[in-house]
């Protein structure tokens, strides 16, 4: 078996079964059948037809570019982009904002259900009028992009299935070029977020990789479906690091220290399990006890969801939970969708395997990291010097004793790793969208 075909073999095992209901091995046998090839064979073909009547009709100035915001917490992986276009006079920026589809038991999507717009709510708030409500909730009609003559489209996730037909890449790569930037930092040697949808593939125009590891892995994985052809895949960064660069810290002056956690959403052995639960009631106890000591807890977006689909909490159980974070005044629960604010407030961040793992990096604050270095890539192992590791109770909580007693042994590591993140790759939103308008400017 090749290479490349043991990599997504793999990676359909143990991450694309998440958002299919057929059996695992099935899928694995029909990615691989006849059918699939031909049914990507066949899109690849469109793409191609239609990039060339997109690039025809491409005309001068201003260069309109959509970005579609569908969960205001992976919006900062793109803002920085958005707002160096606010400030470019050759380009006329949108957000179009769409709520998240109402997900069932075991993550089923195939019902077109949607919840209320947060998205909107969220962005409307940071820039007015270039923010357009993409569904209206009384006719459960989507905004038509076509209206806009969009050149370029930002996706925020490679998942069809996760928005409506209509916003599908295969329906929007027909009138516009389709780029990607991915919506976490890849830490996985396996993990690279375009490889979630296959099928997305076959419509995308352009990849911004967060690192020279996923921009390799995006080449391959285009060159084994033979579909490398008018495929543009780019280093220049990751617009998600662009918020930190002038950013400072704001500590909560009310309080001694603020401890940061963010369990992940998954139990499953095969891809990172989450701390919550070996964790949880400790960590309450500890921070019951240090009432000078603020506690914010972020958990991923999906996790109670997630815990309530597979049985492993009640709703009872859950709301029973939170409310410790009503009932002790050092207690926060975070839901809000600018996650930079929140890490900016942090003197000690306990992280799960996490793609904000990267960003509290940046943070220069110590990270007590409680998830598995193992599966990591060759580049993100480069940054474990950086990192507090944990792997019981015992060590979690001698480590936050430690550091609360000033005790920070990591302090020149991190500072090494922040570096090795942030060299030769800051402002990669600016550099990002001079790309699209030099590609832009090429078929006038």
């Amino acid at each position: 078996m090749s290479t490349m075909k043991k990599v997504i073999t793999k990676f359909v095992k143990e991450y694309l079964y998440r958002f299919a209901n057929m059996d695992d091995e099935v899928r694995i046998k029909y990615i691989f059948s006849r059918v699939y090839k031909e049914s990507i064979n066949k899109k690849i073909d469109d793409y191609n037809v239609n990039l060339k009547f997109i690039e025809k009709e491409q005309k001068k100035y201003p260069i309109v570019i959509v970005f579609i915001c569908q969960m205001p917490s992976l919006w900062n992986n793109v803002a920085s982009i958005f707002e160096e276009a606010l400030n470019d006079n050759r380009v006329a920026p949108y957000i179009v904002a769409i709520p998240e589809k109402i997900i069932g038991d075991n993550y089923e999507v195939t019902e077109e259900k949607y919840g209320r717009n947060d998205a909107y709510e969220f962005c409307v708030k940071l820039y007015g009028k270039c923010v357009i409500n993409g569904y209206n909730s009384e006719t459960k009609e989507f905004f038509d992009l076509r209206i806009l003559k969009p050149a370029y489209i930002c996706l925020p996730r490679p998942y069809d299935e996760q928005v409506p037909p209509e916003y599908q890449s295969s329906e929007l790569c027909k009138y516009s070029k389709l780029f990607f930037v991915p919506y976490g930092y890849n830490l996985c040697k396996w993990d690279v977020k375009l490889l979630y949808d296959l099928n997305f593939q076959s419509s995308v125009y352009a990849i911004f990789a967060e690192n020279e590891y996923s921009k390799k892995m995006a080449y391959n994985s285009f060159k084994f479906f033979k579909a490398e052809k008018n495929r543009h895949i780019f280093n220049v960064g990751y617009p998600g690091f662009d918020y930190y660069i002038e950013k400072k810290h704001t500590y909560d002056s009310n309080y001694s220290y603020t401890v940061l956690w963010m369990p992940r959403w998954t139990t499953n052995n095969k891809i990172e399990p989450t701390s919550f639960f070996k964790f949880k009631d400790q960590l309450i106890k500890y921070f019951i006890a240090h009432k000078d000591i603020k506690f914010i807890f972020r958990p991923h977006p999906l996790m109670f969801r997630n815990f309530i689909s597979c049985g492993l909490m009640s709703k009872q159980e859950v709301e029973l939970f939170l409310k410790n974070f009503d009932q002790y005044s050092n207690f926060v629960y975070d839901k809000n969708g600018d996650y930079s604010k929140t890490l900016l407030s942090a003197n000690i961040i306990i992280s799960d395997f996490s793609s904000l793992l990267i960003h509290s990096l940046l943070m220069e604050v110590p990270v007590l990291y409680t998830g598995n270095v193992s599966n990591f890539n060759r580049f993100v192992k480069k940054t474990v010097k950086g990192l507090y590791l944990v792997s019981n109770e015992k060590k979690l909580f001698s480590l936050l004793d430690q550091l609360i007693c000033g005790k920070d042994t990591l302090m020149n590591k991190r500072n090494e790793v922040r570096n090795l993140l942030t060299n030769n790759y800051s402002y990669a939103g600016k550099k990002i969208l001079q790309l699209l308008i030099e590609d832009y400017e090429k078929y006038w």
